[in-house]
């Protein structure tokens, strides 16, 4: 039996029963590992319906045969009236990646600048700050001038006693 999900394989034989499927063990499955799934493309399994979504993005297919575009960056192309630089990222501003609104989309030249993004939303949230920092040790947010090298000035004394003492302990 061929694999249903258009490949042309030979689907294999099923290793072991699963009642809840109403399989037993040596029957011809219908999908190769994985195809029922992923297909070669998602047309030619005979289970997808249409639409337009994959994963958490809207995706359009621009050309017979090539995978999906997400349509996020079809809309900033579009915008900036060129084809996005090499390593641009778009950022979706309030977090809902289905809005594909001018307005809600913010062109970021690489990742770096992505994740300062969302790490500066993130703090002002937390604590209202979007410049603050957050301790690795105490999980807090603190200004940048009490947040030194990922600590605060307290949580790194404590740190260094802690440190001390284990080195310390490691000698005797």
């Amino acid at each position: 039996m061929k694999c249903l999900c258009g490949c042309g394989g030979d689907a294999p034989l099923a290793r072991q029963a699963n009642r809840a499927r109403g399989i037993k063990k040596g029957d011809q499955l219908e999908f190769m590992r994985g195809h029922a799934i992923i297909g070669l493309g998602l047309e030619l399994n005979p289970r997808w319906r249409g639409g337009r979504t994959y994963g958490d993005y809207i995706g359009v297919k621009l050309e017979a045969g090539k995978d999906y575009v997400g349509e996020h960056r079809i809309v900033a192309e579009k915008a900036l009236g060129k084809p996005l630089p090499a390593g641009a990222v778009v950022h979706h501003v309030n977090g809902d990646t289905y809005n594909n609104q001018n307005r809600n989309l913010v062109i970021c030249q690489d990742d770096a600048y992505h994740v300062l993004l969302h790490t500066r939303a993130k703090a002002l949230a937390a604590c209202g700050h979007a410049d603050w920092l957050k301790c690795c040790c105490c999980k807090q947010y603190g200004s940048p001038d009490d947040v030194r090298y990922g600590r605060h000035r307290a949580c790194a004394a404590r740190y260094a006693r802690q440190r001390r003492a284990r080195a310390k302990a490691a000698q005797a």
